[in-house]
């Protein structure tokens, strides 16, 4: 029995010397960090010392339009084409000088309207009573002006009447002197009173210029494509800047200013020139091309995209063209198209 005993005791597994599992798991796990850590760092000598060769596999992104922003431009397709959007390049977002209620609308979106045109009248009570106000002091001042006048004319007869009688000496100096007294002062109070007119004058102009303000009127003749005011609302001036919450009366644009607005790359600049040629197709007119011109290249570059902006403009005016369009300009050479 001692010996199968003794056999059985060989065969167990010592774990008095094994070492615990925690020191072999942060090994593994040191192991593993160095190994990364030391890969890391030999890839990045590999691309300090040779950039070209570690990144020529890696393809070049094409430049993609942003979202919302006119034209989109590739320095790598086949001829010269770009696309864009049509833009009114006279436009104006009608605003009012004064902060005060929308009682009259009388166009509507969409409505033609002749420069000088009555868009909207705001209410002008305060001013309108002003205005009046500033008409009758002037009535007043123009009445006081004619009496004076009046009077200053008989002081200077009686002036003349005592002078004469003075050098036939029938009455004496002292009325003559009180005579000429009352005439110099007429006249100074004629020229007080028609300073106060000219001033009177002046206070109905301002006031019917103020009233004018409250009746806004089309800077151009075009087309309403916008009127976010409403009977009833207060507004204000439009600053542009955030200091004011106006978001205007109505959008005004003159369709004859509608051109093309699309980017080019900057390396097809050498390309383009003004007066060159191109069809313009439209997406809301599809199968049908519209001939077009560059009419202008802005003189500066977008760095971030590498590219120009281009108008071009159209041959012949088309009531169908609205602005906003999407547009794909097809440039040519030669004669027009």
């Amino acid at each position: 029995m001692e010996e199968p005993a003794r056999t059985l005791k060989a065969l167990r597994i010592d774990r008095e010397n094994e070492p615990p599992k925690w020191c072999t798991r942060r090994f593994v796990a040191v192991v593993a960090w160095v190994a990364i850590a030391v890969a890391a760092l030999v890839a990045f000598r590999i691309a300090r010392d040779r950039p070209d060769e570690a990144f020529a596999s890696t393809p070049t992104p094409p430049v993609v339009a942003h979202p919302g922003v006119a034209g989109d431009v590739s320095p790598g397709t086949a001829g010269l084409a770009a696309s864009g959007y049509l833009t009114a390049r006279r436009r104006a977002r009608v605003s009012a000088a004064v902060v005060a209620t929308v009682v009259s609308l009388p166009v509507a979106v969409g409505e033609r309207v002749a420069e000088g045109a009555l868009l909207a009248q705001l209410d002008d009570t305060v001013p309108r009573a002003r205005l009046e106000q500033a008409r009758a002091e002037e009535e007043v001042a123009r009445r006081t002006l004619e009496e004076i006048t009046i009077r200053r004319e008989e002081a200077a007869r009686h002036h003349e009447w005592r002078r004469a009688l003075d050098a036939h000496g029938i009455t004496s100096r002292e009325e003559s002197r009180r005579a000429r007294a009352d005439h110099a002062s007429l006249s100074a109070r004629v020229a007080g009173a028609q300073a106060s007119l000219d001033a009177a004058a002046r206070a109905v102009s301002a006031w019917r210029a103020e009233l004018a303000r409250y009746a806004i009127r089309a800077p151009f003749g075009g087309v309403v494509i916008a009127r976010p005011a409403a009977l009833g609302e207060t507004i204000g001036p439009d600053f542009r800047d955030g200091r004011s919450p106006s978001k205007g009366l109505l959008t005004l644009v003159d369709p004859a200013s509608i051109e093309v607005e699309v980017e080019i790359h900057e390396a097809q600049l050498v390309e383009v020139e003004i007066g060159r040629p191109a069809w313009v197709d439209l997406d809301a007119i599809p199968g049908e091309r519209f001939g077009a011109r560059v009419h202008e290249i802005v003189p500066a570059a977008d760095r971030r995209r590498a590219s120009v902006r281009v108008w071009l403009r159209f041959e012949h005016a088309d009531p169908r063209l609205w602005p906003g369009f999407r547009a794909h300009v097809e440039f040519r050479s030669g004669v027009a198209p």
